[in-house]
């Protein structure tokens, strides 16, 4: 008596291991003819189940003896005015060891313009009696879910050129619609190879999709910045043979362990597999703007009718005065890739932590080179008018939101704030003559409009104007009292060296005094000598 194996296959021939026993329980049945012995397959060692879903009609038996000359079956729909074949001949194939397929001819679905859905199939298997195997025919119904489309996906990808930082539904995929479960993606990966590298990076694994799914990008490692192919594939519930549905479960349940190789070849599923490889080219940026050529420096009002000075400043900090312009030059470097153009934000901050007190110029740049020089310079709407010890940070986010930010080693000082010069006072309102002059004079300041870093010893100068000439500015030496932040001090000098004891008229006198930073401010007494 023969016994015989119903299994599903694909229309590639390919077929399951013989050694391996079914994996599930059908209610597919299996009769003898009239008159012959009864027998009946193994309920409990049956693949597949009661409507697998297969991607063609096709079904395996084994016969412990005998030989078959003969198949034909017949198919039909549960639905009614719809498909309904009797007696099609079907295709034998002798696979060796007892083992024998029967399935429908390959011109069988477009001839008869076969949909998927559900059928119902019967075999009609005649054999070759023997002496051991008097079988000469039986007959073998199953029910199954045709499905022989492969999914299909409508991809976007929102950002070709994505970083880790702004990965995130950088890509859309949604099915296309459907009525029928059976198009209900089983399983979908997404990945990702960096062309340099080789390196894979597995974005996405999910099972049972039938709605869209957004994918992002983190990997995690600096380097895959650069050209990379991303790849999605994805299969349905289709069953090609017992032996791919295997590998399909393992897939399903441990994507990282299970060979895909076993199922895909070069970009394309293995025939019998329902299943869609998309392939897209990015770019992955990781690298932030750069910057190089730094030049921060300062530009010098020169100021009329004021005694030369050189400020006084440490090596470690750019002082501006009042009179000076900042001035920061350098070129920003960024990979465009295959885009025409790329936005980089850019912000210079001045942050005095001190006083809790930030000043930021932000500016958004269309770059369209590789390599772009920014130059900024202060303006009168620009400027930093508020005194203090600011660090200085180059701040660049380019459109992936990579974020470089450049601290200068050195500190910026502002002080605009010139010394407070109440008064001056020779003493002197009106003398009938040059030796009724007082001996000394006396300028009165402080330095409380300054912030305490930055008050200093003043350097003071004074000189005379006399009949509409002005002499020459005369150094009296340095003040060191205003600094400690009293209310008022006062510096004498003296003066009567720049008088000639036959001036007459009215004398006036300025005094002026330089702090650290240049900064210059004076005032003027005058007095009139004789009648």
């Amino acid at each position: 008596m023969a016994a015989f194996i119903l299994v599903a296959c694909s229309s590639d021939n390919s077929v399951s291991s013989k050694d391996e026993s079914p994996a599930s329980s059908s209610s597919n049945g299996i009769e003898s003819s009239a008159g012959q012995s009864e027998f009946s397959l193994d309920f409990d060692d049956r693949w597949p189940d009661l409507y697998t879903t297969l991607s063609s009609i096709c079904s395996e038996y084994h016969f412990a003896e005998g030989e078959i000359s003969e198949v034909t079956f017949d198919i039909w729909s549960p639905e009614a005015n719809k498909l309904n074949l009797k007696n099609v001949k079907g295709e034998i194939t002798d696979m060796g060891n007892g083992w024998w397929k029967f399935s429908a001819p390959s011109d069988f679905y477009e001839k008869n313009k076969i949909e998927d859905g559900d059928y119902q199939i019967q075999w009609y298997i005649k054999g070759k009696p023997s002496k051991d195997s008097p079988l000469d025919s039986t007959s073998a119904s199953h029910s199954i879910v045709l499905d022989r489309v492969s999914p299909e996906y409508e991809l976007t990808i929102h950002k070709p050129v994505v970083s880790q930082e702004n990965g995130l539904h950088f890509i859309q995929i949604a099915p296309k619609e459907t009525e029928q479960a059976s198009k209900i993606t089983r399983f979908l990966r997404v990945f990702a190879v960096n062309k340099e590298t080789k390196d894979t990076l597995v974005l996405f694994n999910t099972r049972n999709v039938f709605s869209e799914k957004f994918v992002n990008f983190k990997s995690g490692k600096s380097e895959w910045s650069g050209a990379a192919d991303l790849y999605i594939q994805g299969f349905d519930n289709a069953t090609p043979n017992r032996e791919l549905s295997n590998l399909l479960s393992k897939i399903e349940k441990d994507s990282t362990k299970s060979p895909w190789s076993d199922v895909i070849h070069g970009d394309s599923f293995v025939e019998g597999i329902n299943g869609t490889t998309i392939h897209k080219e990015i770019f992955i940026d990781d690298a932030p703007p750069a910057v190089s050529a730094l030049k921060i420096d300062l530009i010098s009002a020169t100021i009329d009718d004021i005694p030369e000075f050189q400020k006084i400043q440490g090596d470690d900090e750019l002082l501006l005065n009042k009179n000076d312009t900042l001035n920061i030059s350098f070129d920003i470097s960024k990979k465009l890739f295959d885009q025409e153009s790329t936005i980089v934000d850019l912000q210079i901050i001045l942050n005095d932590s001190i006083r809790d007190y930030k000043r930021t110029f932000e500016y958004q740049l269309a770059m369209k080179d590789s390599v772009e020089h920014f130059e900024f310079k202060e303006t009168e709407d620009e400027q930093i008018r508020r005194d203090g010890i600011y660090s200085l940070s180059i701040v660049m986010k380019d459109e992936r939101e990579n974020v470089l930010t450049h601290s200068w080693s050195k500190t910026v000082r502002v002080d605009r704030t010139a010394p407070s010069i109440m008064g001056v006072e020779t003493w002197n309102v009106q003398v009938p003559e040059f030796s009724e002059l007082h001996d000394s004079a006396t300028v009165f300041l402080n330095q409380l409009g300054d912030i305490e870093e930055n008050r200093s010893d003043l350097s003071c100068f004074i000189r005379k104007q006399y009949n509409q000439e002005k002499s020459a500015w005369k150094s009296i030496g340095t003040e060191s009292k205003s600094k400690t932040g009293v209310d008022q001090t006062s510096y004498q000098f003296e003066y009567l060296d720049m008088m000639s004891e036959s001036d007459s008229g009215t004398v006036i006198f300025y005094a002026g005094c330089f702090d650290a930073a240049a900064n210059f401010y004076w005032k003027t007494d005058f007095f009139s000598i004789g009648e």
